[in-house]
């Protein structure tokens, strides 16, 4: 794959994307729907180049599409047409509180894996296992 077919397959997708739903189109979709095409975007970046430099030095010379990126997503980065604005919708209280959730559920997990694992272990090696109480109780409060 070229640059020029690069730009020119981001600046349909974004176009498609925002016709569909008024949204940006996605950079963590861009190798998926290329390889559905049996292409792959590497080979039209420079070796140093990421596809996020890349698409912000196309908005800066080309103005094909913008580069938006979700304000604590950081890993959320989309295009929109270039003469349009969006800003991704900021994540309501019930959101940030589902991501603790999680993130607690996550820890949890990892110490119960881990109490597992040592059930496992035979009696004569589980006498000289000491774990400070706080230790876990600290992953737990991790987050």
């Amino acid at each position: 794959m070229t640059e020029k077919e690069l730009k020119e397959f981001l600046r349909k997708s974004v176009e498609a994307a925002w016709e569909a739903k008024a949204e940006p189109y996605l950079l963590s979709f861009v190798a998926n729907d290329l390889k559905l095409q049996g292409q792959d975007y590497k080979s039209a970046l420079a070796p140093e180049d990421r596809l996020k430099t890349f698409a912000e030095r196309v908005q800066d010379t080309d103005h094909l599409f913008k580069v938006v990126q979700h304000p604590t997503q950081k890993a959320k980065v989309g295009l929109i047409p270039y003469e349009k604005e969006y800003a991704f919708p900021a994540p309501s209280s019930d959101d940030r509180r589902s991501v603790a959730r999680v993130a607690r559920t996550r820890n949890e997990t990892a110490l119960l894996s881990f109490l597992e694992a040592l059930k496992a272990l035979p009696d004569e090696v589980l006498d000289d296992i000491h774990i400070p109480t706080k230790a876990l109780v600290l992953l737990l409060r991790q987050k």
